[in-house]
């Protein structure tokens, strides 16, 4: 199978799933990473308070984009924020 870069929007409650990478784009999606096909059904949460609102169980994701992947291949190649202009 080959790998799928998906885009993840974590709601209140909500942990990253696992092979997530921890980086985030400019639009706040964390890029996930892994086989085609074995992204999570269930979102993993956190601890629930009973003044907390209920939590979605499911993620909001998509697939990433090709100008998606391009931000996040150029964020690993340059560890430091491009410079301002």
């Amino acid at each position: 199978m080959a790998l799928q870069h998906r885009l993840v929007f974590l709601t209140e409650g909500q942990m990253a799933p696992e092979n997530s990478t921890g980086v985030a784009l400019a639009n706040g999606g964390i890029v996930w990473l892994a086989e085609e096909g074995t992204f999570p059904v269930s979102a993993t949460l956190g601890t629930h308070l009973e003044t907390d609102p209920a939590f979605l169980t499911t993620y909001d994701n998509r697939v990433a984009t090709v100008e998606e992947v391009a931000e996040y291949d150029y964020i690993l190649a340059n560890p430091e924020p491009p410079p301002v202009p």
